[in-house]
Protein backbone atom coordinates (compact mmCIF):
# COMPACT_ATOMS: atom_id res chain seq x y z
CA UNK A 1 0.00 0.00 0.00
CA UNK A 2 1.54 3.28 -1.12
CA UNK A 3 1.01 6.20 1.25
CA UNK A 4 2.64 8.84 -0.96
CA UNK A 5 1.82 10.16 -4.38
CA UNK A 6 5.43 10.17 -5.59
CA UNK A 7 7.67 7.28 -4.48
CA UNK A 8 10.81 9.08 -5.65
CA UNK A 9 10.60 11.37 -2.60
CA UNK A 10 10.73 8.32 -0.32
CA UNK A 11 13.72 6.97 -2.24
CA UNK A 12 15.44 10.35 -1.91
CA UNK A 13 14.80 10.37 1.85
CA UNK A 14 16.22 6.82 2.05
CA UNK A 15 19.35 8.01 0.22
CA UNK A 16 19.71 10.95 2.59
CA UNK A 17 19.21 8.71 5.63
CA UNK A 18 21.81 6.26 4.36
CA UNK A 19 24.48 8.91 3.78
CA UNK A 20 27.68 8.19 5.66
CA UNK A 21 28.77 10.88 8.01
CA UNK A 22 32.35 12.13 7.87
CA UNK A 23 34.91 10.43 10.03
CA UNK A 24 35.34 11.81 13.52
CA UNK A 25 38.06 14.41 13.68
CA UNK A 26 40.74 13.53 16.19
CA UNK A 27 42.63 16.49 17.65
CA UNK A 28 45.58 14.45 18.93
CA UNK A 29 48.21 16.16 16.80
CA UNK A 30 51.93 16.82 17.11
CA UNK A 31 52.26 19.98 15.00
CA UNK A 32 50.51 23.24 14.21
CA UNK A 33 50.18 22.16 10.61
CA UNK A 34 48.37 18.93 11.63
CA UNK A 35 46.24 20.97 14.02
CA UNK A 36 45.19 23.37 11.23
CA UNK A 37 44.53 20.39 8.97
CA UNK A 38 42.24 18.92 11.65
CA UNK A 39 40.47 22.28 12.05
CA UNK A 40 39.83 22.27 8.27
CA UNK A 41 38.51 18.70 8.55
CA UNK A 42 36.25 19.72 11.45
CA UNK A 43 34.94 22.70 9.44
CA UNK A 44 34.30 20.44 6.44
CA UNK A 45 32.48 17.97 8.70
CA UNK A 46 30.43 20.79 10.23
CA UNK A 47 29.51 22.05 6.77
CA UNK A 48 28.56 18.50 5.72
CA UNK A 49 26.28 18.18 8.78
CA UNK A 50 24.68 21.56 8.05
CA UNK A 51 24.07 20.60 4.41
CA UNK A 52 22.93 17.10 5.32
CA UNK A 53 20.51 18.42 7.95
CA UNK A 54 19.04 20.81 5.35
CA UNK A 55 18.74 18.04 2.74
CA UNK A 56 17.13 15.71 5.32
CA UNK A 57 14.61 18.42 6.22
CA UNK A 58 13.89 19.01 2.55
CA UNK A 59 13.51 15.29 1.79
CA UNK A 60 11.31 14.80 4.86
CA UNK A 61 9.15 17.77 3.87
CA UNK A 62 8.83 16.37 0.32
CA UNK A 63 7.66 13.02 1.74
CA UNK A 64 5.09 14.78 3.94
CA UNK A 65 3.85 16.89 1.03
CA UNK A 66 3.61 13.81 -1.18
CA UNK A 67 1.75 11.96 1.58
CA UNK A 68 -0.71 14.85 1.90
CA UNK A 69 -1.13 14.98 -1.89
CA UNK A 70 -1.84 11.22 -1.93
CA UNK A 71 -4.39 11.60 0.88
CA UNK A 72 -6.07 14.44 -1.02
CA UNK A 73 -6.06 12.39 -4.23
CA UNK A 74 -7.55 9.38 -2.43
CA UNK A 75 -10.16 11.55 -0.69
CA UNK A 76 -11.16 13.13 -4.01
CA UNK A 77 -11.41 9.70 -5.64
CA UNK A 78 -13.61 8.50 -2.77
CA UNK A 79 -15.72 11.65 -3.03
CA UNK A 80 -16.14 11.09 -6.78
CA UNK A 81 -17.29 7.53 -6.12
CA UNK A 82 -19.81 8.75 -3.53
CA UNK A 83 -21.00 11.41 -6.00
CA UNK A 84 -21.51 8.77 -8.72
CA UNK A 85 -23.54 6.68 -6.28
CA UNK A 86 -25.51 9.76 -5.23
CA UNK A 87 -26.24 10.62 -8.87
CA UNK A 88 -27.47 7.07 -9.49
CA UNK A 89 -29.70 7.13 -6.42
CA UNK A 90 -31.03 10.55 -7.36
CA UNK A 91 -31.82 9.45 -10.91
CA UNK A 92 -33.50 6.20 -9.92
CA UNK A 93 -35.54 7.81 -7.12
CA UNK A 94 -36.71 10.89 -9.04
CA UNK A 95 -40.46 11.14 -8.67
CA UNK A 96 -40.50 7.98 -6.55
CA UNK A 97 -40.04 9.32 -3.02
CA UNK A 98 -42.53 10.02 -0.26
CA UNK A 99 -40.77 13.27 0.62
CA UNK A 100 -39.50 15.41 -2.27
CA UNK A 101 -37.54 17.56 0.22
CA UNK A 102 -35.05 14.74 0.88
CA UNK A 103 -34.56 14.31 -2.87
CA UNK A 104 -34.04 18.08 -3.26
CA UNK A 105 -31.57 18.14 -0.33
CA UNK A 106 -29.46 15.42 -1.94
CA UNK A 107 -29.60 17.18 -5.31
CA UNK A 108 -28.41 20.46 -3.77
CA UNK A 109 -25.64 18.75 -1.81
CA UNK A 110 -24.38 17.02 -4.95
CA UNK A 111 -24.14 20.43 -6.64
CA UNK A 112 -22.34 21.85 -3.61
CA UNK A 113 -19.89 18.96 -3.58
CA UNK A 114 -19.12 19.37 -7.29
CA UNK A 115 -18.45 23.08 -6.70
CA UNK A 116 -15.95 22.16 -3.97
CA UNK A 117 -13.98 19.69 -6.06
CA UNK A 118 -10.73 21.54 -5.33
CA UNK A 119 -11.13 21.21 -1.55
CA UNK A 120 -7.87 20.32 0.18
CA UNK A 121 -9.08 20.15 3.79
CA UNK A 122 -9.45 16.43 4.52
CA UNK A 123 -11.87 17.16 7.37
CA UNK A 124 -14.20 19.09 5.10
CA UNK A 125 -14.05 16.36 2.44
CA UNK A 126 -14.86 13.75 5.09
CA UNK A 127 -17.78 15.82 6.38
CA UNK A 128 -19.06 16.30 2.85
CA UNK A 129 -18.91 12.54 2.21
CA UNK A 130 -20.69 11.85 5.52
CA UNK A 131 -23.40 14.37 4.62
CA UNK A 132 -23.81 12.84 1.15
CA UNK A 133 -24.09 9.33 2.61
CA UNK A 134 -26.70 10.48 5.15
CA UNK A 135 -28.76 12.21 2.45
CA UNK A 136 -28.47 9.20 0.14
CA UNK A 137 -29.76 7.00 2.96
CA UNK A 138 -32.69 9.38 3.49
CA UNK A 139 -33.56 9.31 -0.23
CA UNK A 140 -33.30 5.51 -0.32
CA UNK A 141 -35.56 5.19 2.74
CA UNK A 142 -38.09 7.57 1.19
CA UNK A 143 -37.90 5.66 -2.09
CA UNK A 144 -38.44 2.30 -0.35
CA UNK A 145 -41.41 3.73 1.55
CA UNK A 146 -42.83 5.10 -1.70
CA UNK A 147 -42.44 1.70 -3.37
CA UNK A 148 -44.07 0.03 -0.37
CA UNK A 149 -47.00 2.46 -0.56
CA UNK A 150 -47.33 1.97 -4.32
CA UNK A 151 -47.30 -1.80 -3.88
CA UNK A 152 -49.87 -1.53 -1.11
CA UNK A 153 -52.08 0.67 -3.33
CA UNK A 154 -51.70 -1.81 -6.24
CA UNK A 155 -52.61 -4.71 -3.97
CA UNK A 156 -55.62 -2.78 -2.63
CA UNK A 157 -56.74 -1.89 -6.16
CA UNK A 158 -56.33 -5.51 -7.23
CA UNK A 159 -58.31 -6.70 -4.19
CA UNK A 160 -61.10 -4.21 -4.97
CA UNK A 161 -61.10 -5.25 -8.62
CA UNK A 162 -61.39 -8.90 -7.59
CA UNK A 163 -64.22 -8.04 -5.19
CA UNK A 164 -66.00 -6.07 -7.91
CA UNK A 165 -65.54 -8.95 -10.35
CA UNK A 166 -66.85 -11.38 -7.75
CA UNK A 167 -69.89 -9.15 -7.11
CA UNK A 168 -70.48 -8.83 -10.85
CA UNK A 169 -70.35 -12.60 -11.27
CA UNK A 170 -72.66 -13.07 -8.29
CA UNK A 171 -75.08 -10.47 -9.66
CA UNK A 172 -74.89 -12.09 -13.08
CA UNK A 173 -75.52 -15.52 -11.59
CA UNK A 174 -78.41 -14.13 -9.53
CA UNK A 175 -79.89 -12.44 -12.57
CA UNK A 176 -79.54 -15.64 -14.57
CA UNK A 177 -81.19 -17.60 -11.77
CA UNK A 178 -84.02 -15.07 -11.63
CA UNK A 179 -84.39 -15.31 -15.39
CA UNK A 180 -84.55 -19.09 -15.21
CA UNK A 181 -87.04 -18.87 -12.39
CA UNK A 182 -89.19 -16.45 -14.39
CA UNK A 183 -89.00 -18.76 -17.46
CA UNK A 184 -90.21 -21.65 -15.43
CA UNK A 185 -93.22 -19.65 -14.19
CA UNK A 186 -94.34 -18.77 -17.70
Amino acid sequence: DVDVKDMTVVKQLDIEMASESPATVNCDVSSVEEFENRIAQAKASSQWYDEHTASLRSASQAVNESRHAKQAEDAHASLEEVLRNADNILTSAQGHVTDEAVWDDLSKLIGEARNRSGETDMGRIGTLMDDLNARMDAVERSNRENLRQEEQARAEAERKAQEAEQKRKEAEAKAKAEEEKNKDKH
